[in-house]
């Protein structure tokens, strides 16, 4: 029976030492947590960071723009009919109002002898019948049917030789042929192309700005338009549209005409448009690599109190490295310039110098 009982006095005392060993380890992991956590807390990221300055700014607006023709046009029918002649050939030249094709005329040919056989006729009746009401022979009802079948006559008349005449295809303006859809003896409807005509004697780009460099834009301004991929080749053109509302991306269409002398620049290529300069004037700089994301939604993290403060802006024009910016921060505030990735609002950190 003792021997029992020091038995279970044993098991206990070994129970209450593990236990207690185990509490031991336990605490001391926390305390090491917390040491770790408070390191943590305590840890700033390293960044660089730029003062945003007051400075001259004088930039020359440079874009990337597609070479497109002036005008172009799709040439269809305005009536359904059998193609039975063609003239303009892929890459031919017409002049405006050539004909380049007609459709077949036949049958709208003998309906027009046919009516003017028939208005001939409803003329003299309109001349007798006119005579015979001032002298009383007939009555007003019957002159008046008369007449109505000559005018209505008159009118076919005029559709069928306004059909004859639409039965020919003739060019819009001055042009070339680039696309042809047709062949001879093809039958073509309204609405179905034939042939595209293009003219290339003036050639233009769309560039799209912001609103900053839109705002530096006027129309009539001179532009020179560099086409390194035909042979350095640069003409000078002028704006001859600007967009009056942003679009989508908050850029604004600014469409820039130029001449093509003998179509020696071929369309379809790309270019680049530069504006001249705007002028050099003081404003509101910072470095572009401090912007986070794109300029369509700008923000940048402020240097505030040893802390990354996020702060949503205004941007400007671009040139050199640098961004001008509009609205949202002070001449003297300081912007982080690297290391954005690693930010959120409010996140410490440690200004470094550059070396």
């Amino acid at each position: 029976m003792k021997k029992r009982t020091i038995f279970f006095i044993v098991v206990l005392v070994a129970l209450a030492v593990l236990a207690t060993i185990r509490l031991v380890s336990n605490k001391k992991k926390i305390n090491e947590q917390k040491e770790i956590s408070m390191v943590d807390a305590n840890f700033k990221i390293p960044v660089n960071v730029a003062e945003a300055a007051i400075a001259p700014f004088g930039s020359t607006i440079t874009k990337t723009v597609s070479v497109n023709p002036n005008r172009e046009a799709k040439i269809m029918v305005s009536q359904p009919g059998q193609i039975v002649k063609w003239n303009a050939e892929l890459g031919a030249r017409v002049a405006q109002g050539a004909v380049m094709g007609h459709i077949d005329i036949k049958q709208t040919q003998l309906k027009l002898n046919s009516a003017e056989l028939a208005l001939k006729r409803l003329e003299k009746d309109y001349k007798r019948y006119s005579e015979l009401l001032e002298g009383g022979g007939v009555t007003e009802v019957n002159f008046d049917e008369v007449k109505f079948n000559y005018e209505n006559t008159k009118i076919q008349v005029d559709q069928l030789k306004q059909q004859l005449e639409d039965s020919y295809v003739r060019a819009p303006f001055t042009g070339v042929v680039t696309m042809k859809m047709i062949e001879l003896g093809e039958f073509a409807n309204p609405g179905s192309p034939l042939a595209i005509l293009t003219d290339v004697s003036s050639l233009k780009v769309i560039a799209r700005l912001n609103e900053a460099e839109a705002a530096s834009v006027k129309e009539g301004d001179k532009v020179t338009i560099n086409l390194g991929a035909q042979g350095n080749q640069s003409a000078e053109g002028r704006v001859t549209y600007i967009a009056p509302r942003a679009d989508a991306a908050r850029s604004f269409e600014v469409e820039i005409v130029f001449p093509n002398p003998g179509g020696k620049i071929k369309a379809g290529g790309f270019a680049t448009a530069s504006f001249g300069a705007t002028g050099e004037e003081n404003v509101l700089l910072i470095p572009r690599t401090a912007i986070v994301e794109s300029l369509k939604d700008p923000y940048v993290y402020m240097l505030k109190d040893g802390k990354a403060v996020r702060r949503n802006i205004k941007a400007g024009r671009e040139a050199n490295g640098f961004i001008e910016v509009l609205e949202g921060i002070q001449p003297g505030e300081k912007v982080i310039t690297t290391g954005q990735i690693n930010l959120e609002d409010g996140t410490p950190v440690e200004p470094v110098e550059k070396k």
